[in-house]
């Protein structure tokens, strides 16, 4: 027999989120709703005579787009959840660009034009990275929400996104109105960077 099959896959058409979500059993996704007009084609090929392995995933190659309208998503070992997602996604080879994706996290709102690398790895193993490098524009950020305590730590300086470790992220940030704590700020920009749970902040204005 054929040892190493080539995988191909194609969905064209108005997807439920939550119907797909049960056939894939994403690892990484708890519960995902809302509607996606999809328009998808994806092929690769499997290197070993077992399973698909996180470098099979990483040379998947897919094209076309995704509209999403309504969508919610929450994550597996995470507090992190995003609802009023509406946007395009666009599928470039083991790549997302995401075209002004709007929604909703923890009661901050927020715009989104960017990149995800490495998604197809990211969502069908549990070892694969996300890297994530975007603009993200809102009206109001609401970190005390967004961000959770270390706990383990014991220093109250110290917050993390509660995200799974294998995700890595990039934020050009522009904020009409941000809330930290007691601090408040207008008119604020800034680079979040999100390495192992760790939040970093640089060239703040």
């Amino acid at each position: 027999g054929n040892k190493n099959p080539v995988y191909t896959t194609e969905i064209n058409g108005n997807v439920d989120l939550a119907e797909m979500q049960q056939i894939l059993e994403l690892d990484s996704v708890k519960t995902a709703t809302g509607k996606v007009d999809i328009h998808f084609e994806a092929s690769g090929k499997q290197s070993g005579n077992k399973s698909l392995t996180p470098a099979d995933f990483r040379k998947f190659k897919t094209s076309g787009k995704a509209r999403m309208q309504n969508v919610s998503v929450a994550f597996v070992n995470s507090t992190a959840a995003a609802d009023s997602l509406n946007g395009e996604l666009e599928f470039d080879g083991n790549n997302v660009n995401i075209k002004e994706v709007s929604g909703n996290a923890a009661g901050s709102d927020f715009v989104i034009n960017g990149t995800l690398r490495n998604l197809l790895g990211y969502l069908f193993t549990n070892k694969e990275v996300l890297n994530v490098e975007a603009d993200f524009v809102s009206r109001k950020l609401d970190l005390n929400t967004l961000l959770a305590s270390d706990e383990k730590s014991g220093a109250d300086t110290n917050y993390v996104f509660a995200l799974p470790a294998n995700v890595r992220m990039k934020l050009n940030t522009t904020v009409k109105e941000i809330q930290f704590r007691r601090f408040t700020a207008s008119s604020f920009t800034g680079v979040f960077e999100l390495r192992n749970r760790q939040l970093h902040l640089n060239d703040l204005n």
